[in-house]
């Protein structure tokens, strides 16, 4: 058992040094974003600066078996919590952010935070004895069963206002947040938790584009989790040697073998027709045969 820990600073990010103002003159509306920038003669500025800050705290457990009475065993799980000022992950520099002017308002969980992840994979090679039977030994023993076990907790998503309510002519502004969105049901009646209802719609309204009023969402980036991901794969093979230098394989491999349902992220943008609920998923189980001649 370990703890791991990492603070980051001094970390780049690239920042609208042209961002549009809230002037009284002209009144600020999506039509005249260029128009309240300090140089109109430019669009967005992106100037680089190293000014930003992430951290990682995890536990990590690990448990390992060496092959011995026909098994092999390795686990590993991580308790663990991510957190950076800006969105950093995968994007560069250029994360992007709801307001430019106002960096600290998307302080939140990285989108590659996960609470929860576990693998677990084995290699068992079962012999049994078949009091003198010598063709139920030959057929029945010599295989390797190998599965591979993973889960881990959905990453983080953000919920989406749908709109530019803060009128700086970019449409990544959150939503307000007015209530729970883990408890309760959605207007639909379905629960929360369950596809058509991932999460508390009621819990977020909609910020309107008014000209003159810019709004920003109050709503935290990254407060909500996807789906978490839950699979088991399965590979069983067994060498068959004939003669000295030949031998084949046979393999017969699964991927998600007990077809259990990983459902996609949800839809996350407040005002769309499907908001809040998901109607995909990822592949289900697939089998494949092989075998493989050695010499």
């Amino acid at each position: 058992m370990g703890y791991v820990g990492s603070l980051a600073h001094d970390l780049p990010f690239a920042q609208d040094v042209n961002y549009p103002l809230i002037t009284t003159t002209p009144v600020p509306s999506t039509g005249n974003v260029q128009q309240r920038r300090p140089n109109q003669g430019f669009g967005s500025v992106l100037l680089v600066q190293s000014n930003q800050t992430a951290s990682y705290h995890g536990m990590q457990l690990t448990v390992t078996k060496r092959m011995s009475h026909h098994l092999l065993l390795n686990a590993f799980y991580t308790f663990s919590k991510n957190l950076n000022s800006v969105q950093l992950d995968n994007n560069q520099t250029q994360g992007g952010a709801q307001n430019m002017s106002s960096l600290a308002g998307d302080r939140g969980r990285a989108d590659i935070d996960q609470r929860h992840a576990v693998s677990v994979s084995a290699i068992w090679q079962p012999e049994f004895s078949y009091s003198g039977n010598w063709l139920a030994k030959r057929v029945l023993n010599g295989w390797s069963i190998s599965p591979i076990i993973r889960y881990h907790s959905g990453v983080p998503f953000t919920v989406l206002n749908g709109a530019d309510a803060n009128l700086d002519g970019t449409n990544n502004d959150r939503a307000h947040l007015v209530g729970d969105p883990r408890t309760g049901a959605c207007a639909n009646g379905a629960s929360v938790g369950t596809p058509l209802c991932w999460f508390n719609t009621t819990a977020f309204a909609r910020n309107p584009v008014v000209t003159g009023s810019p709004v920003d969402g109050n709503s935290p980036r990254n407060l909500l989790d996807q789906p978490g991901f839950k699979t088991v794969d399965l590979a069983i093979f067994r060498d068959f040697k004939f003669w000295e230098r030949y031998a084949l394989q046979f393999r017969l491999e699964g991927t998600n073998t007990l077809n259990m349902p990983n459902m996609n992220p949800p839809n996350a943008t407040a005002g769309n027709a499907t908001f809040g609920q998901i109607t995909t998923a990822l592949p289900m189980r697939q089998l494949q045969l092989g075998l493989r001649f050695a010499f």
